[in-house]
């Protein structure tokens, strides 16, 4: 009998173990909410920096000056005869190239400026020198409306 009540009792363990319902891990919870990454930043032009039409018109007309005075240009028997003579016919030219501005761009300006800066004086530079200051101080190029 005991043959017979231990194969009941190893048969009842093991219908128990069958039985018994086996904890697992619990289910991990859902992933928080994530939200998408923004989108990539709009690229604008930076801010365009302007200056009147007066004072542009004076920056250029007193680098105008100066390049004659740096070639000898001013004087009684030269194409200017002084000074405010040389500053009054540039004021006049500059004026005259910002009639239909608001605004001038300070950039281009500066790009203009430093062309008529770099200029040389002499018969056979000049010509060359003249065309690269006349396409960056072109009219449209400078105003900004």
């Amino acid at each position: 009998m005991m043959q017979v009540c231990r194969a009941a009792l190893l048969g009842a363990v093991a219908l128990m173990s069958a039985c018994v319902v086996r904890e697992s891990a619990p289910a991990p919870p859902p992933p928080a909410y994530t939200p998408p990454p923004p989108p990539p930043p709009v690229m604008t032009p930076a801010a365009i920096v302007t200056v009147t039409t007066a004072e542009a018109s004076l920056s250029l007309s007193e680098a105008q000056c100066n390049h004659e005075a740096k070639c000898n240009r001013i004087g009684p028997t030269q194409r200017y005869a002084d000074w405010n003579h040389c500053q009054n016919i540039a004021r006049q030219a500059a004026d005259q190239k910002f009639s239909n501005c608001r605004h001038v761009r300070q950039a281009e300006l500066t790009n203009c400026l430093n062309e008529i800066t770099a200029e040389t004086c002499g018969f056979l530079s000049e010509p060359l020198d003249s065309f690269e200051r006349a396409y960056a101080c072109r009219g449209p190029a400078l105003c900004y409306d």
